[in-house]
C-alpha cells in the first residue's frame, strides 16, 4: 500500500498541471485565520493547528486498513505535495541564458576573461561573466531546494509515519510560510523544519551521488552527514553541482574565456540538473519499493 500510494503520488506530481486539486477544499490558511481571530498565538497555535490534526489523523490511520487506509493515504499525500512546475522554471532560466547570449553577441560583449579580471569592484556588476555566474549559482540553489521541498520530505515522513507524517511536514512548512518576518517564532520553526528535512536531505544527497558523479559526490556527502550547521539547501545545491560536474566552489567554473561558451556550459548544467532531479524523484519511488519488500 505504501508503494502504491507513492507511485500514484509520483504520477500526480509529474503530470498534474494547474491549481492543486485539494487546496481549495482543505484550506489550511482558514484554520490559521480562525486561531488568529481568537488570539491564539505561539506554540499553542502550532499545536492546535498542526499537532491536533496530525494526532487525529494518526489515530484514524491506525484504525484503518486495506482500501480505506489507501484512500486516506492518497488524499493526505497528494494534499501535502507542493506542485512544482519544474519544466517551466528550467525553461525560463534557459531562456534567460539565451537572452544574455544574444545580448552579448549583439553588443560585442563576448570578451576574454582577461579583459574583465581587472575591473574595479564598483564596476563588477557590469562584468557579464559575474552576472551570469551569480544568476546560475542562485538558480541551482533555489531550484534544488524547491524540488526537494515540494515532494521528497513528504514521501520520507509518509514512509516513516504514514499519512500523519506527511501531513506533519506539509502543515509545518505552511505554518512557517504564514509567519511574519518579525515573528519571534520564526527561528524556532526554522529549526523544526531543518530537523524534519535533515534525514531526507541526506538520503537525497546519497541518491545524487549514486545517480551521477559518485566519487566526489560520496566524498562530500560524508562531510554533509556529520554537519549540522550548514542549511540543508546549501548542502543539496553543492551536491547537485558536484553531481552535474559543476565545482562546489564558485559554481559554475569558467573553463573557457569566451562568454558564449560559458553560457553553453551553463545551459548544459541546467539540463543535467533537470535529469538529476527527475531521477531522484524516481529514486525515492525505488526506496519505497525497497521498504515495502523489507517491511511490508
Amino acid at each position: 500500500m505504501t508503494f502504491l500510494t507513492i507511485l500514484v503520488a509520483v504520477i500526480f506530481y509529474r503530470n498534474w498541471f494547474g491549481e492543486h486539486p485539494l487546496s481549495r477544499f482543505l484550506p489550511f490558511e482558514s484554520l490559521l485565520d480562525w486561531a488568529a481571530e481568537r488570539g491564539i498565538q505561539g506554540l499553542t497555535r502550532y499545536f492546535l493547528c498542526i499537532g491536533l490534526p496530525v494526532l487525529v489523523l494518526l489515530i484514524i490511520s491506525g484504525m484503518s486498513g486495506g482500501l480505506l487506509w489507501l484512500a486516506l493515504s492518497l488524499v493526505v499525500v497528494i494534499y501535502s505535495i507542493e506542485l512544482y512546475d519544474g519544466d517551466s522554471v528550467f525553461d525560463e532560466h534557459l531562456i534567460w541564458l539565451r537572452d544574455q547570449q544574444a545580448a552579448g553577441d549583439d553588443s560585442d560583449d563576448f570578451k576574454k576573461v582577461s579583459d574583465v579580471v581587472d575591473i574595479d569592484e564598483e564596476d563588477d556588476e557590469l562584468d557579464p561573466f559575474a552576472e551570469v555566474s551569480q544568476h546560475q549559482e542562485d538558480f541551482i540553489l533555489t531550484a534544488t531546494y524547491e524540488v526537494f521541498q515540494s515532494f521528497i520530505p513528504v514521501v520520507f515522513w509518509f514512509i516513516l509515519l504514514g499519512p500523519a507524517g506527511a501531513l506533519l511536514y506539509a502543515l509545518t512548512i505552511r505554518y512557517l510560510d504564514s509567519l511574519d518576518l518579525d515573528c519571534p517564532q520564526i527561528e524556532l520553526m526554522e529549526q523544526v523544519v531543518y530537523w524534519l528535512e535533515w534525514m531526507p536531505a541526506r538520503i537525497t544527497g546519497l541518491l545524487f551521488a549514486f545517480l551521477a558523479n559518485f566519487g566526489p559526490g560520496f566524498e562530500y556527502w560524508f562531510k554533509m552527514l556529520t554537519d549540522v550547521t550548514e542549511p540543508n539547501e546549501v548542502h543539496l545545491s553543492i551536491l547537485a553541482g558536484i553531481s552535474t560536474n559543476v565545482p562546489d566552489e564558485d559554481r559554475p567554473k569558467v573553463e573557457s574565456d569566451d562568454l558564449q561558451n560559458f553560457i553553453v556550459q551553463c545551459e548544459s548544467h541546467v539540463n543535467d540538473l533537470r535529469i538529476l532531479f527527475e531521477r531522484a524523484i524516481f529514486g525515492w519511488l525505488g526506496i519505497a519499493a525497497l521498504v515495502t519488500v523489507i517491511a511490508p
